[in-house]
C-alpha cells in the first residue's frame, strides 16, 4: 500500500484526494476519467486519511465530516440525514379533519420540505383539509335551511 497522494482543485485551488471526484470545496467534477474508475474502486480505499469519515445518505460511499459535499456523487451536506418532520405530518392530519384551515397550513409547510415522502404527506393533507371543507359547507348549508323551514313553521300556532 502505497502513499496517498493529493492533487488541486483546477477551479478554486483546494486540495483534493487522488479518488475524489468532485471538489469538497466548490464541487466541480476533478476528472471525468477519475469519476469512471471511483465506481470501480472499494470504500475501503479511504482508510489512508486520517480524517473521520461517515457515509454519505445518497451513495453510502464514505464522506469527511468536514466536506459539504460528497466527493463520489456530489451531494450537498451528505451527512445530514433527511428530516422525517413526523410531529408536524400527524398535527397536519388532525387539523386537516378538525380545523381545516390551519391543516391546510400544516400541510403548505410540509410541501415546502425537500423530502419527497414529507411533501406526499403534505399533498394528501390539502385534499382532506378541502374535502372536509366541503362537507362543513354541505353540512351549514342544510342546518341553515332546516332552521328557516323550523322558524317558518313554528310560528303557527296549534
Amino acid at each position: 500500500m502505497g502513499v496517498f497522494m493529493s492533487k488541486f482543485c483546477t477551479q478554486c485551488g483546494n486540495e483534493i484526494e487522488d479518488e475524489d471526484m468532485f471538489c469538497s470545496a466548490c464541487g466541480s467534477p476533478t476528472d471525468p476519467q477519475a469519476q469512471h474508475n471511483k465506481n470501480q474502486q472499494n470504500i475501503n480505499q479511504n482508510q489512508y486519511v486520517n480524517e473521520p469519515k461517515g457515509p454519505c445518505v445518497k451513495c453510502g460511499s464514505l464522506t469527511p465530516f468536514s466536506s459539504n459535499l460528497c466527493n463520489s456523487c456530489g451531494e450537498v451536506n451528505p451527512h445530514k440525514p433527511k428530516e422525517s418532520h413526523s410531529a408536524a405530518i400527524v398535527l397536519g392530519y388532525i387539523f386537516s379533519l378538525f380545523v381545516p384551515i390551519v391543516g391546510i397550513i400544516f400541510a403548505i409547510y410540509l410541501l415546502t420540505r425537500e423530502n419527497p415522502d414529507v411533501k406526499k404527506h403534505g399533498f394528501i393533507q390539502i385534499i382532506i383539509a378541502i374535502i372536509i371543507m366541503i362537507i362543513s359547507l354541505f353540512l351549514v348549508m342544510f342546518w341553515l335551511s332546516y332552521m328557516n323551514s323550523y322558524s317558518y313553521y313554528n310560528s303557527y300556532y296549534y
